[in-house]
């Protein structure tokens, strides 16, 4: 197996995600990929999504990609065990950055440049700007990048034309509509996650303190003023004690709009609640009974990545595939509204709910969630402030201390750092330790 560059580094490069799992072993495997056998692919996903991916992969990989899924809870761990042993999967699918960054030093990646890939496609061509992981080569890049869409807010067309409502072209008039709402239902609906519920804090603090300062929460907390992720934290509360109907779960809150008795006017979800709304009300035609729009500040994401063990030629073959104008397409078109692709254009798309993502994408560019950029004991003390806060168990000055405290001393083994910014967000991210 060929091993990494040395000195990889990481910037995103995005495009559209997926859902994925279950294993499917091919049926003609001595025909796979001129005799190479099947690839197989590890996914930290839940079974019922599989299909969709072996729809996207099937112009190049019918009947020849062996998926296995693991419960997302212990799969980093699986995966770093198979690698120190030797025995990777041909293509794995990284959940966040700090497995990314763990891979990445421990020289098990396969350089994208080594596999053939033509750079411009998943740099500039087909993906949204962002990992290199060699600030000097594009050719070191070590995965192709897919990120679901976090923070846009879903609504109907239809309730908000039959009141009277004006739908928000800014930041501004978004806060400015909360306050302005028949008192029918509830202004938003929120589950009780504390990680969407971070999220939400972070497009807070984005929208009042700039996206600079986010990183600046990772890449030097002992130095930065708390007082603007304090004043994220008590604002989120406000919007979850004051305005917010509480779904029972996650699903009950993304369809609180909707439906024939309504509970909120709104819910701030990622791009996946087109699915969750459009199974539950199969009548409903995007732009019509449900749309969204974005915060106005970049759109938020998890990092996630497909990235290559080993350069066999059907290895080949299929991230080739993925970074092409047609596997872009494939995977910004398959109906899951995770899409970080760049549209060729608006037509592009038969999913009218991917093509607005991929505008807003266009239009505000990505930002990085804290939680996929830090271990994940870190993220899950985030979560947990981020609730206390809602409930009243703790301050917002409480919430924030702990967090920026909390990163100094234990983000280890380490954290990603934006060093270069873009139009798009950020450029290059450099992975760095402090244990």
């Amino acid at each position: 197996m060929t091993t990494g560059h040395p000195r990889y580094r990481c910037t995103l490069l995005v495009a559209l995600t997926i859902l994925f799992s279950v294993s499917v072993v091919p049926l003609h495997a001595q025909s796979c990929f001129g005799g190479d056998g099947p690839v197989t692919l590890w996914l930290p996903w839940q079974p019922s999504e599989v299909d969709i991916l072996l729809g996207v992969l099937a112009p190049v990989a019918e009947g020849c990609a062996e998926v296995v899924t693991f419960d997302p809870g212990n799969y980093g761990t699986q995966l770093q065990t198979a690698v120190a042993a030797g025995t990777p999967p041909d293509i794995a699918l990284l959940q966040d950055t700090t497995l990314l960054g763990n891979l990445v030093f421990s020289g098990a990646l396969m350089p994208l440049g080594e596999l053939g890939l033509n750079p411009d496609n998943y740099f500039s061509n087909n993906y949204l700007g962002g990992w290199s992981f060699d600030p000097e080569s594009d050719s070191y890049a070590l995965g192709v990048g897919i990120t679901p869409v976090s923070s846009v807010v879903w609504y109907s067309p239809q309730q908000f034309e039959a009141w009277g409502i004006p739908v928000p072209t800014s930041y501004g008039e978004f806060l400015e509509l909360l306050d302005n709402l028949p008192s029918e239902r509830r202004p938003l609906s929120f589950s009780e996650n504390g990680w969407s519920g971070f999220n939400l804090v972070q497009d807070l603090l984005t929208a009042n303190a700039g996206l600079g300062y986010v990183y600046d929460i990772l890449g030097r907390p002992e130095e930065i003023d708390s007082n603007p992720l304090t004043d994220a934290f008590n604002q989120f509360s406000n919007l979850y004690a004051e305005y917010s109907y509480i779904g029972a779960d996650f699903s009950d809150a993304i369809l609180a709009p909707f439906g024939s008795a309504p509970q909120a006017w709104m819910t701030i979800s990622g791009g996946f609640a087109a699915d969750i709304i459009q199974g539950n009300y199969p009548e409903y035609r995007y732009g019509r009974d449900y749309a969204a729009f974005p915060l106005y500040v970049p759109l938020q994401s998890m990092g996630q990545f497909v990235v290559a063990f080993d350069g066999r030629p059907g290895v080949q073959v299929i991230l080739n595939y993925l970074s092409s104008d047609e596997g872009g397409a494939a995977w910004t078109d398959s109906g899951l509204g995770l899409s970080a692709v760049i549209p060729q254009s608006p037509w592009s798309y038969s999913n009218f709910s991917q093509a607005d993502l991929g505008r807003y994408l266009q239009d505000l560019g990505l930002a990085y969630s804290l939680q996929g950029l830090i271990n994940p004991e870190m993220s899950s003390m985030m979560q947990q402030m981020t609730m206390s806060v809602a409930s009243g168990g703790a301050t917002g000055e409480e919430a924030s201390g702990q967090v920026v405290s909390g990163v100094a001393v234990g983000s280890c083994p380490g954290y990603w750092v934006c060093v270069s910014y873009s139009y798009y967000g950020c450029t290059r991210w450099v992975w760095k330790t402090r244990c």
